[in-house]
């Protein structure tokens, strides 16, 4: 591997686990939430939000498995709160 590819990889994969951190303790802090209107809101923002990055992913990727495996189990979680 060359040293651009694996600098570039490595960024990558370091902003991947900022945006998984992130949409992980939005749904974990919505568990923790008492009042239950705030926390379907926050749950539902972070399902959609994964959602939309999945289908940017899959259309700036041409890889339609990117959508199956990001976006559809978030979109079928968002489905269950309506």
């Amino acid at each position: 591997m060359k040293k651009e590819t694996a600098l570039s990889s490595k960024i990558l994969a370091a902003n991947q686990g900022v945006y998984n951190a992130l949409l992980a303790s939005g749904l974990l802090l919505s568990l923790l939430i008492p009042d239950v209107a705030s926390a379907m809101a926050i749950r539902k923002f972070c399902l959609s939000y994964i959602v939309i990055v999945g289908c940017y992913g899959a259309y700036s990727m041409k890889n339609i498995i990117v959508f199956h495996i990001q976006a559809l189990p978030a979109l079928i979680a968002l489905f269950c709160y309506f």
